[in-house]
């Protein structure tokens, strides 16, 4: 899929399939985000993998998007690092590409 393409088909999904998401398709979707920009490469983001249902009902609770979290069988949260984080606006904004990569990557699968 050329990247154009990628970018105007890609939606956000509230559906899920309950279809297990592999060790290596995880890795390659990180492995996209993390070539994202950020200032001084700090690559401000943490991430936490999610695939425990009751933590997913918990951290549910925490946002609007409960129904969302829920059904989803694999959660991939992203954190800023404030710690080493040099420039918070830029670093949010960082965060923000990491995330755009890996949901790319994730709508070329």
């Amino acid at each position: 899929m050329e990247v154009e393409e990628a970018i105007r088909t890609r939606r956000s999904v509230r559906v899920f399939s309950q279809e297990g998401v592999s060790e290596e398709i995880i890795e390659a979707l990180l492995d996209a985000g993390r070539w994202a920009p950020s200032g001084l490469n700090n690559q401000p983001w943490r991430l936490v993998i999610v695939r425990d249902r009751e933590k997913a009902k918990g951290l549910a609770t925490l946002t609007r998007y409960s129904s969302t979290v829920k059904g989803a069988p694999l959660l991939i949260a992203v954190f800023l690092d404030h710690d080493s984080s040099y420039d918070r606006e830029k670093d949010i904004m960082s965060v923000g590409a990491f995330i755009q990569n890996l949901l790319l990557a994730a709508h070329s699968r």
